[in-house]
């Protein structure tokens, strides 16, 4: 299953993508991919559903694959995942 996402990730709109991932995460099969290419900034709040979302998807035996190739968007992940927590895909 993929959840893709465009623009910006930040306070005003981590609700609508936390609940988007979550409920991806409850349907999923295996790998939930979050394509977050077209997006141009998150936040830590934005970081955080990824996050949660890789947890429910462990819990169920499967993983999130987080495809982000822009500096600023790698750069919030590289920041707050030092242990490379999730998969970030290039």
């Amino acid at each position: 299953m993929v959840v893709a996402a465009r623009g910006e990730i930040d306070a005003l709109t981590a609700g609508r993508f936390a609940e988007a991932l979550s409920a991806a995460a409850a349907k999923a099969e295996g790998s939930l991919l979050v394509d977050l290419e077209g997006v141009e900034f998150i936040d830590a709040k934005g970081y955080a559903a990824v996050l949660n979302a890789a947890r429910k998807m462990r819990e169920r035996g499967g993983e999130v694959l987080v495809v982000a190739s822009r500096p600023t968007t790698r750069r919030i992940f590289n920041l707050l995942d030092p242990r490379g927590r999730l998969r970030l895909c290039p």
